[in-house]
């Protein structure tokens, strides 16, 4: 196999393949390729650790939709009218559905969703969000006890 032919049409691999065979440095390749010399040595790291090495790396797509959100949306959009964070949206699902969704995911999706970053609150607009929080639970597990009880 002649890994030539298989680099030939593809310039991040012709690069790659330059290097490996000591043609040019690390550094070069990271100017020719436009990127950072730490990303150069990521990539090569992810070359010699894979199975085939004889197909150009392709990066995988990631997930089509953030999963654990995709049931909770709703609730997590009624929260923020409410007025909470991110983190403590987060938090208030935790401890009532028990669902861990961090509150980076939260943010990206009520960002998605049009929502503005929340800035610093005044103190007593943070006291009020906080009986909001401790309403929202305490009415939960009033609602769902009997649930609660039978879990333990």
């Amino acid at each position: 196999m002649d890994l030539n032919e298989i680099a030939e049409g593809n310039e991040e691999h012709t690069t790659l393949l330059d290097i490996a065979m000591r043609r040019i440095s690390l550094k070069e390749g990271a100017k020719q390729l436009n990127i950072r010399y730490g990303a150069i040595r990521g990539r090569i790291y992810r070359i010699k650790h894979r199975s085939d090495k004889s197909k150009p790396y392709s990066k995988k797509p990631g997930p089509k939709s953030r999963y654990k959100i995709s049931e909770h949306k709703d609730l997590i959009r009624e929260y923020r009218k409410k007025g909470l964070t991110s983190e403590e949206i987060s938090n208030v699902l935790r401890e009532t559905i028990n669902v861990d969704i961090s509150s980076i995911t939260i943010g990206r999706f009520l960002s998605e969703e049009g929502f503005l970053r929340q800035y610093n609150r005044t103190s007593r607009q943070k006291e009020d969000t906080l009986m909001d929080i401790k309403d929202i639970i305490i009415s939960y597990k009033t609602k769902y006890h009997h649930k609660l009880q039978n879990k333990k």
